[in-house]
């Protein structure tokens, strides 16, 4: 087939992309209206257009010569000259759209027309084959402007002008090279040309814009809103997360109150992470836009690279695409930041629940982990809201069932550690809830982020998240919502109000009668909305009431004692009654109970009840909980931190001596909730619903003892707090120790209900698959705290238990409450053991009798162990690595001495965790909290390897694995905010790993390279595994496909090179259907050649044999010349074939637009 196509030769300049300018005069500084000129022949009879802002002027260049000297434009020189002088520093835009013909743009400064210089010129960079110029000024300085056609053209002219002065204009904020470690630095500056838009009121993204003098490139792109008053970002919302190879979509909000008429959508994402949107795949959407919401979808390509990147989003007013870069006359600029993550999702494991615990209640002696608040729906006994204490907010609608079905609310909101959740009683639909974050956590504090509130209107479908600066950082232990009256008490130092629907907060602690100091409670009068109750820590502390929703406050202490510099924890309880309500208040001085006092008249008086010996553990915050009988004013329940005592009730009409008796055990049919009870409150029908470190229980009938009992609420709750696991390929079971709930298995492979094998605290759990693998049994290895019980057990193939062995671990004498240990690598038959100041070494952990041995060293932190490894091919099992304090200690041959490799670089404090490559231990990794460190010299010498993974990620970084790969092995790391990956070839880019895990703390990660399975224990969330991990993180071997040989500029010589390789995205077809010509050969990637022939010398076959070009294309002073290529079609599609071709004109190494010459030209089908 011979295929034509006429071609202009000789073009100078060409058009950018999309890029759109239109008369601005309707929305300047300063209009002149003024008669129409014509632009002068001769230079020094130019027109003088003065300093206007807009302007529209028209003239011809009709019969026009060119002067000696004059400034070289385009072909024969038949120029009109204008001038113009800026009023300020600011952008000229200058366009022909509108003339008759093809025009060519010159600006210029100089006042001789033989002597100028020129500033930018233009061919067809605006409409069609109209000229445009977009170029910043200096005040005062006269410009230049010509007018000439292409080549010998000549017509009508009309020239549009407008000028922005600097500071008037809305920029994008997107960063600098040296903010984002990309290659180059984004168009954000004027200096850029970055893109700029004129406001119009009424017509932008999102309901806000500001101005800048010039654009504010940031790291995380957010400088327009944070460094500008109002938030101008507020329109664009990723819907989900952009993966690997997947589709994704983009919300764009678009306001259009100013009633434009073509209002537009331009959208580019950066998925080459180059710092740039320069490829073609990278504008993802251009298009008209309507107000409201836009849903863009748009596809991932597989050859992206994961991580941090950035995109602009741009409206205008217009029907054309526009460029990345530029001014526009109306409309809004957005850059965002948005994380690319690798394919693959997560799948939950549970613990959801777990049976066979250490509690006694039906179904099960069920746990799900720990729950500090529960906010019962005020008249539905089905509706619950719980708030865990590492987990998010969860929801159930059939609470009263044997096994309520929860569903989690909040896993994808930026802290899952929730102190406090109430209802708004103000709200007839009983839909508005408000929650406070904070860190309660039994183990050391642990948690999320503290950030602030969560407020919802629709019953937690959808949450506002409240992060206002004053909110940060505080642990929030009771909130109140009364419509748009909120209160929100921190256990560390304030009570904080707002009154504009959570808009803006105030500390009011030490103003309008509320004493300073840290609140620890607050409850409302159900009989009254405004009315409310704070119990309030420190010196000057008490219990103070309001009853204007906390504009003031009334001291009411007076029989109130015990309140001072010890006090660390304080429940308030209000009766259910509309009259004059009781109220009760206990007071937990140093951990323990040191006074429970009662009030019958609001605070007025109080008197003091007995004191319940609820605390033998110390434990009074948090596990402390106290609850008013909603039916009888003397009746209250206290809840402490032991099974025997968790839960009492009080009787204030008894005598004193004998108010308090427990409702528990014997008291209660036999049954008894968790220890270390937090959260007690009545639902609709009068039970008792009590949460601790072990769920959610009710108490049904709790004031009949005849027939009260306890029973599970936790349903399929998957709240544990989990911070050790290890797994079994035989059985495919995972193994855990938790937070206060001891040991867990799963009952079966994939089993989201797991049972309790050992009590207590769980200890650090192990695996061993290797031993017993002939029989298909394997050993398992726990404790409980202190390394107490310490035990191995013999499981089969189908996971039955067959035997246990207690080990003698009297030597180790410094053991710590969750003591390391680790299997060797190499020889499973040996393990180690991290004490305070000890290391232990069992080379004989598989023996009827074990024997433990002190080896020195200095300890170990946390699981800080590494124990066996492999460097060419040789294996070592007397390897150590350890990590004690900030430094990483290390041990190569038996009986050698453990001593400190290199000192790690400057910063680095406790490490929590090493690893090493399993495959050369000459490479191993630490980190610290908020660092991460790498050694390819066996800790000769460290580089810090951190990079971006602080802005990607939370700190407190806590578990670090290896995971070989096909073609990259990766380090991953468990984080405050997930999992994330970087490939150890570039260890300092980060990216989260995969989808569906909730944003919780990642305490402890395991591979198995059997089952190709990375497994993560969270401390809040339970278990969750990552199938098929060493080929989604590190990749598959590439696809052979027919890629293109196009050069490189190095082989060109062109300013650049053509996009051939996977890097550059560059083009490739699967090896299937139709061909251009007979043969066609595949690759991994693309191999650029000085002659693109690569594709023939490289491949088994003649590949590149379907093009020929028929004629040879010759530059034509005409500025036309024809030419014709041959394509031969082989393999055709039955229905269709069609061709698209570029040919570069202007030999710069890109085909551009204007140089496709053919666009989905119809081949036929033979």
């Amino acid at each position: 087939m011979l295929i034509g196509h006429q071609r202009r030769a000789n073009r100078i300049g060409s058009r950018a992309p999309g890029l759109y300018v239109g008369n601005v005069s309707s929305r300047v500084e300063r209009v002149e209206d003024r008669t129409l000129l014509s632009g002068s022949d001769n230079f020094a009879g130019r027109t003088n257009l003065g300093s206007v802002i807009s302007t529209t002027d028209t003239g011809t260049n009709v019969g026009f010569s060119g002067e000696p000297g004059e400034i070289t434009q385009s072909g024969t020189i038949n120029s009109a000259w204008w001038s113009w002088t800026a009023p300020s520093n600011g952008t000229l835009v200058v366009d022909t759209n509108g003339s008759s013909f093809d025009t060519f743009l010159t600006l210029a400064t100089g006042s001789a027309v033989n002597a100028l210089n020129p500033v930018a010129q233009d061919d067809d960079g605006g409409d069609g084959l109209q000229s445009l110029i977009t170029a910043s000024v200096t005040s005062g300085v006269e410009y230049q402007i010509a007018v000439d056609g292409f080549n010998t053209d000549t017509g009508s002219i009309t020239l549009n002008l407008a000028f922005v002065s600097f500071g008037t204009e809305d920029f994008g904020d997107a960063p600098t090279a040296a903010q984002s470690g990309f290659a180059s630095s984004y168009p954000t500056l004027l200096a850029d040309n970055g893109a700029q838009h004129t406001p119009l009121a009424g017509f932008t993204i999102g309901s806000e814009i500001d101005t800048e003098a010039d654009g504010q490139p940031s790291a995380a792109a957010n400088l327009d809103d944070t460094g500008g008053t109002p938030n101008d970002e507020d329109g664009v919302n990723f819907i989900g997360t952009p993966t690997l190879g997947s589709p994704g979509s983009v919300a764009v909000f678009v306001t259009n109150t100013a009633g434009v008429t073509n209002p537009h959508l331009d959208v580019w994402i950066d998925f080459d992470r180059d710092g740039d949107w320069d490829e073609v795949n990278e504008h993802i959407f251009t298009g008209a836009a309507v107000a409201g919401t836009n849903t863009v979808n748009f596809t991932v390509p597989g050859t992206a690279s994961p991580g941090l990147t950035f995109a602009r989003f741009r409206l205008y007013d217009g029907t054309t695409p526009l460029a990345v870069t530029g001014l526009v006359a109306n409309g809004e600029v957005e850059d965002h930041s948005l994380s690319i993550v690798t394919a693959g999702t997560w799948q939950s494991q549970g613990p959801s629940p777990t049976i066979n615990a250490q509690l006694d209640v039906p179904p099960d002696d069920q746990v799900g982990g720990a729950i500090q608040a529960i906010a019962p729906h005020p008249t539905d006994s089905d509706i619950l809201y719980i708030g865990a204490v590492n987990g998010g907010i969860w929801k159930t609608t059939n609470a009263t069932a044997a096994n309520p079905n929860w569903t989690p609310l909040t896993d994808g909101l930026p802290s899952l550690s929730i102190g406090a959740i109430s209802f708004d009683p103000t709200d007839g639909t009983n839909q508005t809830l408000l929650a406070g974050t904070g860190r309660w956590s039994n183990f050391g504090l642990r948690g999320d982020d503290e950030v602030g509130l969560y407020y919802s209107t629709n019953g937690g479908s959808t949450w506002t998240h409240f992060n206002n600066s004053i909110l940060q950082n505080e642990t929030f232990s009771a909130v109140a919502a009364r419509g748009t009256t909120m209160l929100a008490a921190s256990a560390d130092n304030s009570l904080f109000r707002s009154t504009t629907g959570g808009g803006s907060w105030t500390d009011i602690s030490g103003t309008n009668g509320l004493a300073s100091g840290p609140v620890y409670d607050l409850v409302g009068d159900p009989g009254n909305s405004n009315r409310l109750y704070a119990a309030v820590g420190g010196s000057a502390g008490g219990i103070f009431r309001t009853d204007d929703a906390g504009a003031t406050w009334t001291s009411v202490n007076s029989g109130i004692t015990g309140v001072g510099s010890s006090t660390n924890y304080m429940r308030l309880a209000i009766h259910n009654n509309a009259g004059n309500n009781v109220v009760y208040a206990a007071i937990v001085n140093s951990g323990v109970l040191n006074g429970v006092f009662r009030s019958a008249n609001q605070g007025s008086l109080w008197t003091a009840m007995d004191v319940p010996a609820i605390h033998p553990g110390a434990q009074g915050r948090p596990n402390t909980s106290l609850a008013a009988d909603p039916t009888d004013p003397n009746i209250v329940f206290i809840g402490g931190d032991r099974p025997s005592t968790n839960v009492m009730r009080g009787d204030a009409s008894l005598a004193s001596g004998s108010q308090f008796a427990t409702v528990t055990a014997g008291n209660a049919n036999n049954s008894t909730p968790h220890a270390d009870t937090r959260h007690m409150i009545f639902d609709a029908d009068g039970n008792l619903l009590e949460s601790d470190d072990g769920g959610i229980y009710r108490l049904t009938t709790p004031n009949v003892p005849a027939t009260r009992i306890w029973g599970s609420v936790n349903g399929n709750l998957q709240v544990m707090e989990v911070h050790d696991v290890s797994y079994d390929p035989l059985t495919n079971i995972i193994m855990t120790g938790t937070q206060d709930n001891g040991t867990h298995i799963q009952l079966s492979s994939g089993s989201l209900v797991w049972e309790r094998i050992n009590g207590g605290d769980g200890g650090d759990v192990a695996i061993d698959s290797v031993t017993l693998a002939g029989s298909g049994h394997s050993y398992r290895y726990l404790s409980s705290q202190n390394l107490g019980g310490f035990r191995r057990l013999e499981y089969d193939s189908a996971n039955n238990f067959i035997a246990s062995v207690s080990i003698d671990t009297s030597t180790i004498t410094d053991a710590q409450f969750v003591t390391p240990i680790e299997l060797n690598a190499i020889d499973p038959s040996r393990m180690l053991f991290g004490g305070v100041s000890n290391l232990y070494e069992s080379t004989n952990i598989t023996a009827a009798s074990p024997t433990i041995t002190n080896i020195g060293g200095a300890g170990a932190n946390r699981n800080a162990m590494v124990y066996g490894g492999t460097s060419a091919s040789v294996p070592n099992a007397d390897l150590v690595y350890v990590g004690v304090g900030n430094q990483v200690y290390k041990r190569t041959t038996s009986g050698g001495a453990i001593t400190a490799t290199s000192a790690l670089p400057s910063g680095a404090s406790t490490i929590v965790d090493v690893a090493i490559d399993s495959s050369e231990w000459m490479t191993v990794f630490a980190i610290d909290s908020n660092q991460i460190f790498m050694s390819v010299n066996a800790g000769s010498n460290w580089t810090d390897i951190t990079g971006n993974l602080t802005s990607v990620s939370s700190t407190d970084f806590r578990t670090i694995e290896f995971v070989p790969g096909a073609t990259e092995d990766s380090i991953v790391v468990g984080t405050r905010s997930g999992v994330f990956q970087a490939h150890v070839s570039n260890p300092s880019s980060w990216v989260m790993v995969g989808l569906g895990l909730p944003d919780v703390l990642v305490f402890d990660l395991e591979y198995d390279p059997t089952d190709d399975l990375l497994v993560a224990a969270t401390l809040g969330r339970g278990v969750w595994t990552f199938p098929n991990a060493s080929a989604v993180l590190g990749g598959a071997p590439p696809t052979a496909e027919d890629f293109g040989d196009a050069p490189s500029l190095a082989q060109s010589g062109f300013a650049n090179s053509y996009p051939v390789t996977l890097a550059d995205d560059g083009a490739r077809h699967a090896a299937t259907g139709p061909t251009l010509g007979t043969e066609r050969d595949s690759e991994a990637d693309g191999v650029p050649s000085a002659n693109a022939d690569a594709d023939d010398i490289t491949g088994g076959t003649d590949d590149e044999d379907g093009v020929t070009f028929a004629t040879t294309l010759i530059a034509s002073s005409l500025g036309v010349a024809t030419g014709s290529v041959s394509v031969n079609l082989q393999n055709p599609d039955a229905l269709s074939n069609q061709l698209d071709a570029w040919i570069d004109f202007n030999r710069d190494g890109i085909w551009s637009p204007s140089e496709q010459i053919f666009t989905n030209f119809s081949l036929g089908t033979t």
